[in-house]
C-alpha cells in the first residue's frame, strides 16, 4: 500500500518522534510511506536514503486552511495514496477534506484531547482508556484500535539479564520540560531516600532543564547515576520493564502508581496500567497541595458541629437542609470556595439532631472555619492544608497514597 504518514504542530515532542517511527515501521513492512510535513520541519527529519519513505513538506496555515488541502487533495490523487494515517488534528481537518472518496483517513491520537479528531474515518489509540474516549465520543460507530507507540526494545539478552542485588529500580523517560514534572519525581525519590528505601533510578530524557534535574539529584544525593536514553525497571526476582506514559499533568505520580502496583504489590503489567490513578496538586502554573476533601460541602457542615458524624453530614446536605449564599445546594460533593456562606435552612435549626451535634464537646470548629452557632452559619476562610485540619489522629499521607496505588 501507499501510505500517507502526516503531521503537523509541535516537532519536539513525543508525537513528533512516534510519527517518525510510524513511518519507518511501514516501510519496514514493505508498504510505500509519503511523509507530510510543514516545511519548517524539513529539517528535522532523518535522511532515510532508500528506505521506500518520500518526505514532502506542504505548507499549512490552520485548522481552515482551505487551499493547503487543494494542494493536498492534487498530491494525493498524483502520488496514487491508499490510506492516510494523521497525527494531529490540523493534518486531520486538512486531509480529510483532501481524501478523495476511498481513500480513508485515520487519526492517531496520541492523547485525550480527541475533539478536533473526531472527523476521522478510523482511529489508533495510544491506550485502552484513549480508545475509550474515542468510542464514547463516537458512539462506537467509527473503528478504534489500540496501537501502542513504537519503541525500540532492548535485544532479549540485554531484558533477560538478571541482577542479584535487593534494589528496586525506578525509571522515567521523557521530554524535560516542566509540565511534566520531573522536579517532583526527583522530590519523590528524595523522600525515599530519607525513609531509607535502596533503590536505582534512571531518568531519560533532555532538553534546557536537563541542567535543573541534574542539580536535583546533586543536591539530594550528593551524585548523579545517569542520565540515559532509555529507561526500564528491572526487578530483583528478574521482572524486567520498559515504561513511561502521556506527558502532562501528574506524568511522574502516574508512572509512581503503575511502578508500585507492578514492582511491589504483583499486579498484573495491563491492571496495574487500567486502574484509577491518583493526583496530588498540580505540576504546572502555582504550585497547590491544599486539601481538595476539605471543601466539599458535606465536610464544611460537620466541621462547624452542625451534624455528628461526617455520614449525617452528607445525608444532612442530601436532603436539603443548607444553602451556600442564600441559595439552596443539596449536592454533598459540592466545592465551597473561600469566602462563602453556608448556614443551616430556617426550618431545620430546631432539629435535635443540629442541637445535639452543636453542644458536643469532644471537638472544636478548625480556624479555617468562622461559626456562628446562635445564627448557625459557617464562613469558609480558606483552604486548609493537611496541618490545619482537626483530624483525631496522626495523618500519614503516603499510606494513603500508598493505599490507593495498590487499590
Amino acid at each position: 500500500m501507499h501510505i500517507l504518514n502526516a503531521v503537523y504542530g509541535d516537532s519536539t515532542g513525543g508525537r513528533w518522534g512516534a510519527t517518525l517511527k510510524t513511518a519507518e515501521l511501514l516501510a519496514g513492512r514493505g508498504h510505500r510511506v509519503t511523509l507530510l510535513i510543514a516545511p519548517e520541519d524539513a529539517d528535522k527529519v532523518p535522511d532515510y536514503g532508500q528506505a521506500n519513505i518520500d518526505v514532502v513538506t506542504l505548507r499549512n496555515s490552520g485548522h481552515y486552511d482551505l487551499l493547503a488541502s487543494f494542494r493536498a487533495r492534487r498530491l494525493i490523487r498524483a502520488r496514487g495514496v491508499d490510506a492516510i494515517v494523521a497525527h494531529s488534528g490540523r493534518a486531520i481537518h486538512m486531509l480529510k477534506r483532501a481524501a478523495p472518496l476511498g481513500v480513508p483517513v485515520i487519526a492517531f491520537n496520541h492523547s485525550h484531547n480527541i475533539k478536533r479528531t473526531l472527523k476521522a474515518d478510523a482511529f489508533f489509540c495510544i491506550t485502552p482508556y484513549m480508545k475509550r474516549i474515542v468510542d464514547a465520543a463516537t458512539g462506537g460507530r467509527k473503528p478504534a484500535f489500540v496501537v501502542s507507540n513504537a519503541v525500540q526494545v532492548p535485544p532479549l539478552e540485554v531484558l533477560s539479564e538478571r541482577h542479584d542485588d535487593p534494589l528496586y529500580r525506578i525509571g522515567a523517560i521523557g521530554r524535560m520540560v516542566p509540565n511534566k514534572g520531573f522536579q517532583h519525581l526527583v522530590a519523590a525519590l528524595g523522600l525515599l531516600a530519607r525513609e531509607g528505601m535502596q533503590f536505582r533510578a534512571t531518568i531519560a530524557g533532555d532538553s534546557p532543564i536537563r541542567g535543573m534535574v541534574t542539580l536535583f539529584l546533586v543536591l539530594l544525593f550528593g551524585a548523579v547515576g545517569m542520565l540515559a536514553s532509555q529507561a526500564l525497571a528491572r526487578l530483583a526476582d528478574g521482572r524486567t520493564t520498559v515504561y513511561g506514559n502521556m506527558g502532562g499533568d501528574g506524568q511522574p505520580q502516574s508512572q509512581a502508581a503503575v511502578f508500585s502496583r507492578f514492582a511491589m504489590f504483583g499486579d498484573d503489567l495491563q491492571v496495574a496500567v487500567t486502574k484509577p490513578r491518583w493526583l496530588l496538586g498540580r505540576t504546572w502554573g502555582t504550585m497547590s497541595v491544599s486539601l481538595k476533601v476539605e471543601s466539599r460541602l458535606d465536610a464544611v457542615v460537620y466541621r462547624a458541629k452542625f451534624v455528628p458524624t461526617i455520614f449525617a453530614a452528607r445525608q444532612f446536605v442530601n436532603h436539603g437542609h443548607v444553602t451556600v449564599n442564600g441559595q439552596r445546594v443539596n449536592i454533598a460533593s459540592y466545592r465551597v470556595k473561600e469566602g462563602d456562606l453556608v448556614e443551616v435552612r430556617q426550618k431545620s435549626k430546631q432539629l435535635a439532631l443540629v442541637l445535639e451535634a452543636v453542644a458536643l464537646t469532644e471537638r472544636d470548629v478548625p480556624d479555617y472555619l468562622e461559626v456562628d452557632h446562635s445564627k448557625m452559619t459557617v464562613k469558609f476562610v480558606r483552604t486548609p492544608s493537611l496541618g490545619d485540619v482537626p483530624y483525631p489522629v496522626q495523618m500519614e499521607p503516603n499510606l494513603v497514597v500508598e493505599y490507593y496505588a495498590k487499590n
